[in-house]
């Protein structure tokens, strides 16, 4: 069986829109068999890296967007679903924020503390998604490595 890999470019919120419900079936077949909840919140993982993508082009380049979003969704060796998305902004220290995030999720408190903050929620939301999570370098891509073959602790929170 060949493995599909869907691969998008776009330029605004209304192009990602168009394709969204391309990703979400995409989504729906490749984690059948796991909990719908596991589906929802990779879904809302992927929409918010995508959003923190488009602000940074957004920012960088005003309406222009010249180069835009890529959003590449595939699965890896039958083990591994990957949501790589990459902007063409001018990154942002990212191995700091992770380092931020892990001390985060150690202590609920600090979570619940940063749960109504606007900015660096969707990176909490990856992290707390994926298995594994990694930024290029100059941090403007960002890969989500969730795995196909176990299910992770986030299904087995109450709730």
């Amino acid at each position: 069986m060949r493995e599909k890999r869907l691969e998008f470019k776009f330029y605004d919120f209304d192009g990602f829109r168009q394709v969204r419900c391309c990703l979400s079936a995409y989504l729906e077949e490749v984690l059948a068999g796991h909990p719908s909840r596991r589906i929802i919140l990779t879904e809302i993982a992927l929409n918010e890296a995508v959003a923190n993508a488009l602000k940074a082009c957004q920012e960088q380049a005003g309406d222009r967007m010249s180069n835009g979003v890529k959003v590449a969704v595939y699965v890896r060796n039958r083990e591994e679903l990957v949501l790589r998305i990459q902007d063409t902004g001018c990154g942002f220290p990212a191995a700091e924020k992770l380092k931020q995030i892990e001390h985060k999720m150690c202590d609920p408190a600090l979570i619940e503390d940063d749960a109504w903050v606007e900015s660096g929620r969707g990176l909490l939301i990856m992290r707390a998604v994926a298995d594994r999570l990694e930024f290029s370098r100059l941090g403007n891509q960002v890969s989500l490595y969730i795995s196909l073959t176990h299910k992770s602790d986030l299904e087995a929170r109450p709730g």
